[in-house]
């Protein structure tokens, strides 16, 4: 699964904190810009990265998937 790096902390910072919110205020974006970049790489990926709830999110299996084993993009690199 190709990821951008900024996509990648994401993932990672929802995993370190278990909010949308909480990571999107460490890395310095609104949460609904949060949630916008997590349903774009979801859709891109056609996985569910993050299991949501009222009390928090953590990664599915498919987001520990990408953050196990990141193959990030770089430019044109294959």
């Amino acid at each position: 699964m190709g990821v951008d790096l900024d996509s990648l902390r994401l993932l990672l910072a929802v995993d370190a904190f278990g909010s949308i919110g909480a990571a999107a205020r460490d890395l310095g974006i609104t949460q609904p810009a949060a949630s916008s970049r997590l349903r774009a790489m979801e859709a891109r990926h056609g996985l569910n990265l993050v299991a949501r709830s009222a009390r928090g999110s953590v990664l599915s299996e498919g987001g520990q998937a990408g953050v196990g084993q990141p193959e990030v993009e770089r430019g044109n690199s294959p």
